[in-house]
């Protein structure tokens, strides 16, 4: 006989109803479920009207994150059995996968398989790097479904199974890291690094050593766009700010440039990401010349700006400066000083690139923070990215459009060319 959950109605509070629009129901839209019927793992699968099947967390914001609205139909009655669950987690898995495979369109490259609650699939990332799959629980409804997802995960797919529960949004809730191997590799597989393709390029991670799942994979298509504009440049050096693993680098080095400075706080990161360049470099006359500097990010800024130093490319693609929209103010006056000091080291005809995945702060908002910030010389706005389309972005829900990346060109400086000397004829 097959396992159970008690399945609870959820009540919503006199003057709210659940929008076609939602993806989640606050703590303060609906009545709360007493704690004795959640039981030790302080959630439930629960309905919320005929058509919203969900998970109830009692202790957080986000009271009931949605499920898939086509599972509807199976959550009826008092219980629902987990042979049940585990053929809904698998058919959804399996047309995900697919979905993201086909929008990528780039066979080999590592792919977001699950992107949380915009896939219907609350708290869980699971991300394919082609030899391993990683998977990821951000919350309590997230660490509530994470033992179906692996059983689902285990029948779906045979390569090694990797569990990085691990970072600031578990903080914030109060919920231990976790860092294990579920399914671990073969004896002739290596536990230590794992190689993979992302747009192209041939990367490097260590699983029990990285940043969120092992790579930012959401950088997929902006990669391609800075290997579109520089290779129809002259650039030879780069200055790589928050560089991690060294994905712009490489991208970059696909295009010829040889000179290279990383800046991370993170020691290991910083060698990672000189292995990841020397992996990508394409010139066969010299080896690539890298810079490693680690330390504070505006701490190195300055001192590269006091040292006059200058870059044909530089990137900022820093943290997320705020995790709450409370801290917009904060984040907004970090963003503006980081693209100060940044564009004030890039050449003339030189490209700097700046980023965010401050999902409070939104793309017109991110560029007029970031435009305000460059010197009045002669820049070109080249375009902007967004994040790759496997993180899935619900329309209804533009908080789920999170990362943005702006280019920018400096064409040479016309500042010099006041409008007095010009109406006067004067050389300048």
């Amino acid at each position: 006989m097959s396992n159970s959950f008690e399945l609870q109605p959820v009540k919503i509070k006199a003057g709210q109803r659940i929008h076609a629009s939602q993806s989640c129901l606050y703590s303060n839209q609906i009545e709360p479920i007493s704690a004795e019927l959640l039981g030790n793992q302080r959630c439930a699968f629960v309905m919320a009207g005929p058509n919203h099947p969900g998970i109830y967390s009692r202790e957080h914001l986000l009271a009931v994150r949605f499920l898939p609205r086509s599972w509807a139909k199976h959550f009826s009655g008092t219980q629902i059995q987990e042979s049940q669950l585990n053929s809904l987690l698998q058919e959804e898995l399996q047309v995900l996968r697919n979905r993201k495979t086909a929008l990528v369109n780039r066979p080999g490259d590592a792919i977001r398989w699950v992107h949380g609650d915009a896939d219907g699939i609350p708290g869980i990332v699971i991300d394919d790097y082609g030899e391993i799959v990683v998977v990821q629980s951000g919350s309590q409804a997230g660490d509530f479904l994470l033992p179906l997802i692996i059983k689902t995960l285990l029948n779906l797919t045979e390569k090694p199974l990797f569990e990085r529960s691990s970072g600031q949004i578990r903080a914030l809730e109060k919920l231990p890291e976790r860092t294990r191997w579920i399914r671990p590799p073969s004896s002739t597989q290596s536990v230590e690094e794992v190689v993979t393709s992302l747009s192209g390029l041939s990367m490097i991670f260590r699983p029990q050593r990285c940043q969120k799942t092992g790579l930012f994979l959401d950088q997929r298509e902006n990669l391609a766009m800075l290997r579109n504009i520089l290779s129809v440049s002259n650039a030879r050096s780069m200055l790589d700010l928050c560089s991690y693993a060294g994905a712009w680098s490489c991208a970059a080095a696909q295009t010829g440039i040889l000179e290279f400075t990383a800046v991370d706080q993170d020691k290991d990161a910083l060698e990672l990401c000189a292995t990841n360049i020397k992996r990508n470099t394409t010139s066969e006359k010299s080896d690539a010349k890298i810079n490693l500097l680690h330390g504070d990010l505006f701490e190195i800024l300055s001192k590269l700006n006091r040292e006059k130093q200058t870059f044909d490319v530089v990137v900022a693609d820093p943290p997320a400066f705020t995790k709450s929209a409370k801290h917009v103010p904060e984040a907004r006056r970090a963003y503006q000083r980081l693209s100060k000091l940044a564009s004030r080291l890039v050449n003339n005809e030189g490209i700097y690139v700046a980023c965010s995945c401050s999902r409070h702060i939104d793309e017109e908002d991110f560029y007029e923070i970031v435009s305000s910030a460059l010197d009045p010389d002669d820049w070109i706005y080249l375009g902007r990215g967004r994040q790759s389309p496997d993180h899935t972005v619900l329309a209804t829900d533009k908080h789920s459009l999170y990362l943005k990346a702006l280019y920018f060109m400096r064409r040479g400086s016309l500042a010099q060319f006041s409008s007095s000397n010009i109406s006067r004829g004067e050389n300048p």
